[in-house]
């Protein structure tokens, strides 16, 4: 990643280019830490070229922020792409951070406050829990868990992670062999599932692939007679090293909304 400053006065412009990740953390984090150390605690950061920001890097935002709030100051941010604008409004952090169109508006609020216009962003999903509506692929087992049930792969989206499993929905429609009619029998708790998913917030594919156990699940019918499901689920069978990169995650997440918790305006 590539940081450009820029200074206006008492503001201090930083524009990102690239991955901002834990790879790359220690050494920007210490580089802005020693900006807010001499004295630099309006910050308008630029997120316009920024192509991936992970959890670690989105705490370290939220952490900075509350630093420089606590000596007087403020972090607004500019413009952010559309991965992070997609990362802030699935985290909440969209209301978390005053979030302006243009660098000279980020400028102005240091001086007009209320008076300047922030960007309104939408959340992409209304459900508070989404993760990152990532895609998981899941086949039902037969009873014994000896053989996999139909032909391909059902598709549903994860709607949030903990320790040891996640939640995802579905629903009834296309071709799928899984129907509102045969929900009951295929899908339910103690059914054995295998499933593939990617991890959210990462910047290159990868795939988790395991075998899991349905825990519980909640079944509507809208008013065109479809099924939608939210289905639990917890990890019977998976890679050890798979099952703490997702552990981890999760930690961390918990640890990121306790931060993020109690913060903003």
């Amino acid at each position: 990643m590539k940081v450009e400053r820029k200074q206006w006065g008492d503001v201090t412009i930083l524009s990102f280019i690239g991955e901002f990740d834990a790879y790359n953390l220690p050494t920007f984090s210490g580089k802005i830490d020693n900006l807010i150390e001499t004295g630099n605690t309006k910050l308008v950061f630029n997120l316009r070229l920024m192509t991936f920001i992970n959890s670690s890097a989105l705490g370290y935002l939220v952490q900075t922020k509350k630093r420089v709030e606590e000596l007087g100051g403020n972090l607004v941010v500019i413009t952010p792409s559309k991965f992070v604008r997609k990362a802030l409004t699935v985290l909440g952090l969209h209301e978390f951070f005053k979030i302006f169109e243009t660098e000279e508006e980020g400028v102005l609020f240091f001086h007009k406050g209320g008076d300047v216009k922030e960007m309104k962003i939408e959340p992409e999903d209304a459900d508070a829990d989404a993760i990152h509506e990532n895609a998981i692929m899941f086949r039902p087992r037969d009873e014994k868990g000896a053989g996999l049930l139909g032909p391909t792969p059902q598709v549903g989206k994860i709607s949030s992670l903990y320790r040891n499993g996640l939640q995802f929905r579905w629903r009834a429609g296309g071709r799928s062999a899984l129907t509102t009619d045969n929900f009951d029998e295929m899908i339910h708790p103690g059914r054995n599932l295998t499933v593939k998913f990617r991890q959210p917030f990462v910047a290159k594919t990868k795939f988790f692939e395991a075998e899991a156990a349905v825990m519980k699940v909640s079944k509507d019918i809208d008013d065109d007679g479809v099924t939608e499901a939210r289905i639990h689920i917890e990890y019977t069978k998976i890679d050890e090293k798979d099952r703490k990169l997702l552990d981890g995650f999760v930690d961390d997440l918990d640890d990121f909304r306790g931060e993020v918790k109690g913060g903003g305006e």
